[in-house]
């Protein structure tokens, strides 16, 4: 905990939040925009990666010119990279981080393919694992809570959240 006054050096990505939000009205006129985009920090993301972290210093040592971070946290540019619809999937539609599957064409979950939304691979290339799975928080592999939905969703027609809501009540009950 902190007991004395601090600054937060925090980074911010105004022009990404504006370019990835107009994806989010026309997606297929910014779906190549978000290619570059993502083929782009990928690219750099040595370069790029101090802006992914903001970080908590005390004002006192700040002000003598010892800035050390007492704290680290996620930036708000990082956490934008994750909020947006932005990352191109097979049937050029935009999702978030957290939705995408970044499935190898020859890995034991390849059969998913077809029923979880994927990196669209033929139109993104993407090499730097920290910036995909820890950075932006694309899934390298289907969960067996995935298959369970997947599977109650084929049988019953049921959606995550209700079968979830489900699945706890019955926890919850005296059955």
């Amino acid at each position: 905990m902190v007991y004395e006054p601090f600054l937060i050096k925090d980074y911010r990505c105004e022009e990404f939040n504006e370019l990835v939000s107009a994806s989010d009205e026309n997606q297929t006129a910014n779906l190549e925009l978000c290619v570059q985009l993502l083929q782009y920090l990928d690219a750099h993301h040595p370069s790029v990666s101090v802006n992914y972290a903001a970080s908590v210093v005390l004002a006192r040592a700040h002000k003598f010119g010892h800035g050390t971070p007492i704290k680290a946290i996620e930036s708000s540019f990082c956490l934008s990279l994750r909020q947006h619809a932005w990352i191109p999937v097979i049937g050029d539609i935009l999702y978030k981080p957290s939705d995408v599957y970044f499935l190898r064409p020859n890995s034991e979950t390849s059969a998913f393919r077809r029923y979880v939304p994927h990196l669209d691979i033929s139109k993104v290339s993407l090499r730097n694992e920290d910036f995909i799975y820890n950075i932006l928080g694309i899934k390298s592999q289907v969960t067996y809570q995935t298959m369970f939905e997947l599977l109650m969703k084929w049988s019953c027609d049921l959606d995550s959240e209700p079968l979830w809501n489900l699945v706890k009540q019955t926890n919850t009950s005296d059955m």
